[in-house]
């Protein structure tokens, strides 16, 4: 069975692009599904989830983070890889916060990629303040529940059987 990594991206320094981390921050507090992973990524570290990918096995890259997408502030989007990639200019610089640069790792690795899924909130403050904006404090509980349900949906696929692996 495929692994799902799930990536808290974010710096917790500028309000609200801490939401990734803090999305991972609850899940690692949590009973995951066996297989899960879930690692804090920080701001400038996405490069580490790379050294993850292929060592362990990981089917599924859910990156969790704040994206601009024009909605009211603490929206949460579900928006897929693929499409991303699609859209993403080349980023050379994997420790910069920037996911374009995941995207292009991820173009590089052809077939070998894992299926990658973006958890985004839009962002109210960006500011340099610590601490999430109410609007995005209130989107975390919804974010945790859909990157357990993609956890659940990566694990059915992955098994032979079409059933999710018990908890654990």
């Amino acid at each position: 069975m495929k692994r799902v990594l799930v990536a808290g991206v974010g710096n917790v320094l500028f309000n609200d692009h801490g939401f990734g981390v803090e999305v991972a921050r609850r899940l690692r507090t949590s009973a995951l599904p066996s297989g899960a992973i879930v690692e804090d990524f920080g701001p400038r570290s996405v490069h580490r989830a790379f050294k993850l990918l292929g060592p362990l096995g990981i089917g599924q890259l859910v990156l969790v983070d704040s994206v601009t997408r024009g909605g009211e502030p603490g929206t949460v989007y579900l928006l897929d890889g693929q499409e991303e990639l699609a859209r993403a200019e080349d980023c050379h610089d994997l420790a910069a916060r920037n996911p374009s640069g995941v995207y292009a790792v991820l173009r590089t690795m052809g077939d070998a990629a894992p299926s990658l899924r973006i958890v985004g909130c839009e962002p109210l403050e960006t500011g340099p303040c610590v601490g999430l904006s109410a609007e995005v404090e209130r989107a975390v509980e919804p974010a945790i529940r859909l990157v357990l349900l993609l956890i659940g949906e990566s694990q059915r696929r992955s098994r032979p059987d079409g059933h999710a692996t018990p908890s654990g």
